[in-house]
This record gives C-alpha cells, structure tokens and sequence, in this order.
C-alpha cells in the first residue's frame, strides 16, 4: 500500500484524507474506519494517472460498479441514535461481565468492570474469557461475599434445572453426576495411594529418578520382571508415578 511506504509527511496527509473519506455520507451509511477498508480503498487508487485520495476521488470512484460492495459500511445515526446504541453496549457489556466475573470468580467492582470496558474486552464473552484466561488485565478477585453469592446462585440455578427437568433428563443428569463422582473419588484415592508410596520411599532414600526414556508407554509394554527391576532401582513410587503421568 502506497501510505505505508510513504514519507513522514505524506502518511500524515493520507491520514487525514482517510479521516475525511470517512465522514462521506453515502445514502445513509459511511464507510467504517478500520484497516481493512482503508486497504481496500487505497487500493483503488492508480497513482500513474495522478490519483490521490480525496473526498471527491471517493465520491467519483464509488460510482463504478461493484466497488462499493467491496467495503463495509456503517449506518449514520443521528444524535439521539448514538447515545442509544452507546447505552445499549454498556448494558450488553455489563451483561457479558457478570457472566464472565461469576464463571472466573471475579469481583463484580466497577473498577473491574472500567479495566474490561474501556480496553473494549466485554463485547463477547468469548473475548472477556480470554483476556482473563491471558492475563491481559489484572483485576481483583471476588470478595467473600460474593464468592458466597455467586456459589448460591449456582446452588439456586441447579435446583431449578431439576425442577424444570423431566424424568428422562432427571435420571440423564444423575447417572452422568454419579460417573463424574466415580471418576473425581477414584482420582482421589490415586491420588492418596501415590503420595503414601513416595512417602515410604522417601523414608528409604537413595532411588535414582527415573529416566526420561522409560515412558508411560514402555513401561505398560515391559515384562513383569522388567517392572520388577525398575521398582527395585527406581522406587514403587516413581514407577507409579510415570505410569500415570505425573510428571516424575
């Protein structure tokens, strides 16, 4: 693009002109102000016949055919339109904000909510989700209280999610809770029987770590006597603890 490469001087002026092409009402709607558009704009432009980017280039260039289509437009609202589109993004934002502060246990403080909005991160809530999740921003945990409120509105919303459901749901909705249980009480007793094996083993001292190349994989291939040694060697424990992948 020509405004790129231009001199200081010239990309100044060419900023201007873009800022006044955008402000050119046609029927009803001005072209939005993005980088996009102004690529496509400038694009148009055939510098070997002396073109420039004008208001009126704008104007002349647009009549031919197809070229309007290229580009995205915005409708020009009045005033009162304005300020009635800018209220509603604020309370389409606030919206998106106490979903993503209640699912990330985020204060509902209007500082936070400041920090979101004015960095334009609460027009979706996939957008909030993932400057919170990167640490765009930093913001203040939820208090007590309203950790406490938002646990009861989870308690609150789960309760009518059952009295809403039918039968079907019902035993749908228990049986995948009793596996989830299963799974999350199996886990824990994993859990429990690991960290009493490295205790005892660290009571014994003197085990090597475990190689990197004896894989999870290896040692589900391997011979008894194979596992055998390696236990022997390496601990019980650090054995365990690769065969489960964690990390040892």
């Amino acid at each position: 693009m020509p405004y790129k490469d231009a001199a200081p001087e010239q990309a100044i002026w060419e900023d201007l002109a873009w800022t006044h092409i955008c402000r050119v009402p046609v029927n009803g709607k001005r072209v939005v102000d993005n980088a996009a558009n102004r690529q496509i704009v400038f694009g148009w432009l055939h510098e070997d016949q002396g073109e420039r980017p004008t208001v009126e280039w704008f104007k002349k260039v647009l009549a031919e055919p197809g070229l309007a289509d290229q580009v995205s437009w915005e409708p020009i609202l009045s005033p009162e339109q304005r300020k009635q589109a800018a209220a509603q993004r604020v309370a389409h934002a606030r919206d998106i904000f106490g979903i993503v502060c209640r699912k990330h246990n985020l204060s509902l403080a209007e500082a936070n909510f400041r920090l979101l909005f004015d960095a334009g991160l609460l027009d979706s809530e996939f957008t909030a989700d993932q400057a919170v999740a990167s640490n765009t921003v930093t913001l203040a945990q939820a208090t007590p209280q309203e950790a406490a409120k938002f646990h009861q509105e989870r308690v609150d919303d789960y309760n009518e999610a059952l009295l809403k459901a039918d039968p079907n749901e019902l035993r749908a909705r228990v049986r995948q809770e009793v596996g989830q249980a299963r799974v999350v009480n199996a886990q824990a007793e994993a859990d429990k029987a690991l960290a009493a094996a490295q205790a005892r083993d660290a009571t014994r001292g003197g085990f090597p770590p475990l190689p990197p190349e004896i894989t999870s994989e290896v040692i589900r291939k391997a011979t008894p006597d194979q596992i055998k040694f390696w236990i022997k060697k390496y601990s019980n424990s650090n054995v365990t603890a690769r065969l489960q992948n964690r990390g040892q």
